[in-house]
């Protein structure tokens, strides 16, 4: 079932811009609850720039023109441990870098060598304890790309797999993991050299190949996986049944199990189709972009699907207000927040004018969600622990961070304390459950 509504009303662009000031945005954000950190590939020192906002779009902030010796052309998100931001660039063979939120301490710690380390890594890194990991799109023994892992320092780079081909090449995104096991995508490889799904240890060893993507079930992942209740969520870019070729939403079991190709990406009847990212989840919706659609403009979406395939809903069209979203959605519990990679429409569809940082209402087309105002969350910013008063009897609770991964669920009683100590620094949203949604609160962990 398709729904599709304009509500301009709920969106609002809260950055423009400026082209050769800051460049075009492909990667998604990072929030730590009161600002907004991306990159660009393009402008700023000629490859690209680092920047902050606040969430209400005030406050920007030059954090560093990249250069040629930075190692820039940043395509993917930054992610943070608290204290640092790390990210990838793509220049040359390819860079790792940190830097401190307030823009200070930058250093590009780690460059790619190619046939030994793997080159170009297009996705975003993965923090698990102290270390980074990562995939490079080609190089490496096979050239078909490898799985890495660094420390945060710079030290200890270990190339963990080199991709042959037919257990998949070419990775495009990021991994996820589960604290024992990482999960990852190719774009290209397998069977029919159109992508696999597969999974690996995180010291390298027990490589399985989950899935070999084929015309019907999707084509050519582009973005990364999200973990929900035991369920691998993702998105190809091409593909799908009734020769769409949209691409596709899948779910699949962390154990390789129960592969559900959920939705089809058509682009009929103002959907969108093309997907470049990933998902993100509430635990209820999944949230998403493609580059595609809807209408004459064809200038990409934001949408939001039930867990299940169904109500597929196009929360906002692009269009006059940027277009193309190549990067991920992230949530603080009440509003969407992305970017696009082109401006206005007018200036050029996909071929000229800067992008935009947005933020979308979350219950865009949700008329019957329960909310409470009589709940109870304290301290709130939190340093690891915080109650919940004035909830009913055996309510749910459930924690996500902002990339939508579940990282606490339990059910409780009113007084009790949550405990996120062992989660890095940065935005949560707690959810709480009674039968119906009743209650979501950002989390604030300093």
């Amino acid at each position: 079932m398709l729904l599709y509504g304009t509500i301009s009303a709920q969106y609002t662009t809260i950055v423009e811009f400026t082209g050769d000031g800051e460049g075009n945005a492909i990667g998604g954000l990072y929030s730590d609850g009161t600002f907004l950190y991306g990159v660009t590939p393009w402008g700023g020192g000629g490859l690209g720039c680092i920047y902050k906002y606040a969430l209400d779009g005030s406050g920007y902030t030059l954090l560093r023109n990249l250069s040629y010796s930075d190692g820039g052309r940043c395509n993917s998100s930054l992610i943070s441990d608290g204290t640092y931001l790390y990210g990838t660039g793509t220049d040359g063979n390819g860079s790792i870098f940190k830097i401190k939120k307030d823009g200070t301490s930058f250093q590009t710690f780690f460059c790619f060598t190619g046939t030994t380390t793997g080159r170009i890594p297009q996705g975003s890194l993965l923090l698990v304890g102290n270390f980074l990991y990562g995939m490079a799109s080609s190089g490496g023994a096979n050239n078909s790309g490898t799985i890495f892992k660094i420390g945060k320092d710079g030290t200890g780079f270990v190339n963990l797999y080199n991709f042959s081909g037919i257990d998949g090449k070419n990775p495009n995104g990021g991994l996820v993991s589960d604290g024992i096991f990482l999960y990852g995508m190719t774009m290209n490889g397998g069977a029919n050299d159109i992508g696999v799904l597969f999974r690996i240890k995180l010291d390298g060893t027990q490589y399985s190949k989950f899935l070999d993507f084929d015309t019907i079930n999707g084509m050519n992942p582009y973005g990364s996986l999200i973990i929900d209740g035991g369920y691998l969520y993702g998105m190809t870019k091409f593909g799908g049944s009734n020769g769409s070729n949209g691409g596709t939403i899948f779910k699949i079991k962390t154990d390789g199990t129960g592969f559900v190709k959920i939705y089809n990406l058509t682009g009929e009847n103002g959907g969108g189709f093309f997907p470049h990212s990933s998902l993100f989840t509430d635990g209820l919706f999944l949230f998403g972009t493609t580059t595609g659609g809807p209408g004459p403009m064809l200038c990409g979406t934001v949408f939001r699907i039930k867990k299940d395939g169904t109500e597929y809903f196009v929360m906002h069209g692009f269009g006059m207000d940027g277009n193309m979203p190549h990067g991920p959605v992230i949530s603080d519990g009440s509003y969407l927040y992305g970017t696009t990679t082109y401006g206005n429409y007018n200036v050029g569809c996909g071929l000229g004018g800067s992008g935009v940082v947005y933020k979308l209402n979350m219950s865009v087309g949700i008329e019957e969600t329960i909310f409470s105002n009589d709940v109870e969350v304290f301290p709130n910013p939190t340093e690891g622990s915080f109650q919940i008063e004035n909830i009913k009897e055996n309510s749910l609770i459930e924690v996500f961070n902002i990339l939508g991964i579940k990282i606490f669920e339990k059910r409780i009683t009113h007084g009790e304390s949550i405990d996120i100590f062992s989660q890095p620094n940065g935005l949560y949203y707690l959810r709480i459950r009674n039968g119906e949604v009743i209650y979501y609160k950002t989390i604030l962990k300093e």
